[in-house]
């Protein structure tokens, strides 16, 4: 399996967070590395959704795990290989601290980790600042 994370420190509640990730619509709104992104249904685990990359393919997408206003995964299923992005939300004071975890899993993690992966990490410092922006303007801070 290949691993790795990103995080930052939010000066917002996890509620208020969580409502950002719930418009998922909206992702591309905060994260620029997002050009469309949707489900189909509520924001529950086994909603689907797709997912359009601002440099690659439309693909689907699967909550797979959803605790409100402290943490959710969504699942894409690549060739021999699925692609987990976690996402928790855990209260540190009067701020949020907000892990961002992108695991690759299966026969061909190394290989979609170094390809897709390389690229997902560098893009992860810039969406998490478009989250911690929009989310201190919504919380007035």
């Amino acid at each position: 399996m290949i691993q790795f994370q990103e995080e930052t420190f939010i000066s917002a509640k996890p509620e208020t967070i969580f409502a950002i990730y719930e418009d998922v619509q909206g992702w591309c709104q905060w994260d620029p590395d997002v050009q469309y992104s949707s489900i189909d249904g509520a924001f529950a685990a086994g909603t689907e959704g797709r997912l359009k990359p601002r440099n690659g393919p439309l693909v689907k997408m699967r909550l797979i795990h959803v605790e409100k206003n402290r943490s959710f995964i969504n699942e894409t299923a690549l060739p021999l290989c699925k692609m987990k992005f976690g996402h928790q939300l855990i209260p540190d004071g009067k701020t949020t601290r907000v892990l961002h975890i992108i695991s690759f899993s299966g026969p061909l993690a190394f290989f979609f980790g170094n390809v897709i992966g390389k690229k997902i990490k560098q893009g992860l410092p810039e969406a998490l600042r478009g989250l911690k922006s929009k989310a201190e303007k919504q919380s007035g801070t």
